[in-house]
């Protein structure tokens, strides 16, 4: 009976199991998850397997105490499905209930134009109490509430943190959420990026010759094609456009009209990619900002009253543009 199923995946591949897990509470699946990190070295690994430990706490096990669980399925790597859950409920407030010092007059005011309804910006600096301040909005209510964060470990603290109400995710788990059903739970499919060196294999592609001056290798065109729709799905746009192609080095010494040609060769290229990208039944990976584009594009409905976005500064234009058709 093999005991390690994620003996070959990647730090990424297992940040995105723990994200299922988590958000499914599957015991079982974070336990496995926790034997594997062990054997993990690098920083990343060692980070992961703490969050993993602290999540593991919050739902009443301790994975000190356990032994590696067994398995011979890594059907459990499907977000939602495997073994069943077990233990107890994640130790969360629940109910409105304050944070336990009170609220400054800034937080005070923040509290009373939250009530008010409609959308409410916070400018801070980092350290004077950001997410506390999300904690007072979250405790003020019995709405069901959506908290939004971009660093996983930010998001495992914040679950520990805000009442029951609140649903704390990442974008890209919300996202991987939504659409993983689409792909029969394929994770290699939903988080595996292509590089430019699969591009040129893919699309059989040649040194061009631009014009007598600039010539541009095979495995340039494949990064300016890649390129050109990792701008594409983290916009708002509905398609890949000429804008999406990056301009770089030699391309800034092209007339425009052959600037155009070299954009127009790279918009149809990358066009006929993400078609396949995005079909289930074809081979070619999304990638993790593929993935929360192909959310994006379907129009989510959220599940929630009220969303809080955490660190907004940082937040690009495809999340912005799903936030901005809301109906809350």
């Amino acid at each position: 009976m093999q005991k390690r199923p994620y003996t070959n995946d990647s730090i990424d591949k297992l940040e995105e199991i723990f994200e299922a897990a988590s958000e499914a509470n599957n015991v079982q699946g974070l336990l496995i998850l926790f034997h594997e990190l062990q054997f993990r070295r690098t920083s990343r690994g060692k980070e992961l397997r703490g969050i993993v430990q602290s999540q593991l706490v919050a739902l009443g096990v301790d994975p000190a105490s356990q032994d590696p669980p067994s398995t011979a399925a890594r059907a459990q790597r499907q977000p939602g499905k495997g073994v069943e859950t077990a233990g107890a409920a994640p130790a969360r407030r629940h109910g409105p209930k304050s944070p336990p010092r009170p609220p400054t007059d800034e937080q005070e005011q923040a509290i009373r134009l939250f009530s008010t309804g409609g959308s409410l910006k916070i400018n801070a600096y980092a350290g004077s109490g950001k997410t506390s301040t999300l904690e007072f909005l979250a405790a003020s209510t019995r709405r069901r509430g959506l908290y939004l964060a971009f660093n996983r470990s930010i998001v495992a603290e914040a679950k520990r943190r805000f009442p029951s109400s609140v649903t704390c995710t990442t974008t890209h788990g919300l996202a991987f959420s939504a659409v993983s059903a689409c792909y029969n739970g394929n994770i290699g499919k939903l988080t595996q990026s292509l590089t430019p060196n699969h591009l040129v294999e893919i699309l059989k592609l040649k040194s061009w010759s631009v014009t007598p001056t600039v010539t541009l290798g095979a495995r340039s065109l494949g990064y300016l094609i890649r390129e050109t729709i990792n701008k594409f799905t983290i916009s708002a746009a509905p398609e890949i456009e000429p804008r999406h192609v990056p301009v770089y080095g030699a391309m800034n010494m092209l007339p425009d009209a052959s600037l155009l040609d070299v954009q127009q060769f790279c918009v149809q290229r990358a066009r006929c990619l993400w078609s396949r990208m995005i079909d289930p039944a074809d081979p070619l990976t999304l990638g993790h900002d593929g993935y929360l584009k192909v959310w994006a594009l379907g129009a989510p409905s959220i599940n929630a009253d009220y969303i809080l976005l955490d660190e907004a500064q940082d937040t690009n234009a495809v999340l912005l543009g799903v936030l901005k058709h809301l109906d809350l």
